[in-house]
């Protein structure tokens, strides 16, 4: 879902970012971490747990997962005006993917 957000965003559509977010934080359950889930061809279910980094506001600054990072500034209505999505490090250290847009 954040990957669609993100090639959303870069068409120029930034409300699905902006209704990602709340409901990511509402699910996290009373904790700084929410279940992320994939299925793969052949039924294949792979669940990932992303880590919630916050502003003293309370608003999402990132979303860490084992393979990527999403960052997120805001404006003061509250809503995203930037938004990267990065790859997670490589075991060589190497950042294998990154894109932004203003």
């Amino acid at each position: 879902m954040l990957e669609f957000c993100k090639t959303r965003w870069d068409a120029g559509h930034n409300s699905n970012v902006n209704q990602f977010l709340p409901i990511a934080d509402y699910l996290r359950e009373s904790q700084n971490e929410v279940s992320f889930y994939v299925m793969r061809p052949e039924g294949d279910l792979q669940v990932a747990t992303a880590r919630l980094v916050r502003y003293a506001q309370r608003r999402l600054r990132q979303l860490q997962s084992k393979e990527s990072t999403a960052h997120f500034e805001y404006n003061d209505g509250r809503l995203v005006t930037e938004f990267t999505l990065e790859a997670s490090r490589s075991e060589t250290g190497r950042l294998t993917v990154e894109t932004s847009c203003h």
